[in-house]
């Protein structure tokens, strides 16, 4: 028994100290992820796509005429891409353009409380300007595990430049499946993520931003990522009303160009959904089309604001 006890110690020990140096081999700066590779390989891109997992399925950065890459991650709160290209975007001689989503959800959401989104203040080697990380998440390893590939790297070229495609037709779902799977999603938005933080303060660091980029020679592109028929129904319309409101105040006050990929007319159809909140290849394709024609065109000075019907 008391042989047993001692092997159990030293295994402990073991353990514990295997533990702590992965703890701290996988902090900020030693972190590498595919994204992040991405984005340190491609410094001659002329568009960068950010956002979350809205623009990461939604917009295919292979159908633009110049060479763009798509940095978009699920839940990723637009205060880290902020940071992130105030911290590097001197290192991209080349850009032109960049897409900068403005959802529901954006302008409420800070992330730095949230336990998913506290990954990517590791992963991009940034920190939490708004809330500090919990004691308790501080190190990666606390909050995402032990992962080989974030430690060792080996990451490779990636022909899809950050896209990760969609198959599934939302159509192809009953009426009523389309509508519980729509109150289920913006249930979860509202429950973790809209009305959760300082809008304003949100406001204010996209407008810091737009300022940066446009004294670079660097067009910021504000973009609203459609929704399904069946999401929309769900929102609530006096928020929307509120979110349209700041969305106004943004590109007035920075003279950007803005598309609300909503009130096309081509996003009615579910068909080009993979599910209530999320592009499919086929939608994909479209939205880019959009997007593409318009930078295509260089419309820099050009305002496509335009408001969903919040009535």
């Amino acid at each position: 028994m008391k042989q047993f006890l001692i092997r159990t110690g030293m295994l402990l020990l073991v353990a514990a100290a295997i533990f702590l140096v992965s703890a701290y081999f996988m902090q900020r700066s030693t972190m590498s992820t595919a994204k992040r590779y991405l984005f340190e390989t491609n410094k001659d891109a002329v568009c960068l796509i950010t956002g979350t997992s809205h623009s990461w399925h939604g917009l295919d950065p292979r159908l633009f005429p110049f060479k763009t890459i798509n940095i978009a991650e699920p839940g990723k709160p637009v205060l880290i891409d902020i940071q992130l290209l105030e911290k590097h975007i001197a290192e991209f001689h080349d850009l032109k353009y960049v897409i900068i989503p403005i959802d529901y959800f954006t302008l409420y959401f800070e992330g730095d409380q949230d336990e998913f989104s506290q990954r990517y203040y590791f992963h991009w080697n940034l920190k939490p300007e708004y809330k500090p990380i919990p004691v308790n998440h501080q190190y990666h390893i606390l909050t995402c595990g032990i992962s080989p590939a974030e430690m060792f790297g080996g990451f490779k070229s990636d022909p899809l430049l950050g896209f990760r495609p969609l198959h599934t037709d939302f159509s192809q779902k009953s009426e009523l499946a389309r509508k519980k799977d729509a109150i289920h999603r913006v249930g979860e938005w509202n429950k973790k993520w809209t009305g959760s933080s300082n809008a304003m303060y949100i406001v204010k660091r996209i407008k810091e931003l737009a300022e940066l980029l446009k004294s670079r020679g660097i067009a910021p592109v504000f973009v609203s990522m459609p929704l399904s028929e069946e999401a929309i129904a769900s929102l609530d319309k006096d928020e929307m009303a509120a979110n349209a409101q700041m969305i106004e105040d943004i590109v007035n006050t920075s003279h950007s160009t803005y598309i609300d990929l909503q009130t096309d007319q081509g996003f009615k159809a579910d068909s080009l959904f993979d599910d209530c909140d999320h592009l499919n290849t086929d939608g994909a394709t479209y939205a880019t089309g959009i997007l593409k024609n318009c930078l295509s065109r260089n419309i820099q000075l050009t305002s496509m604001l335009s408001h969903r019907n919040t009535k």
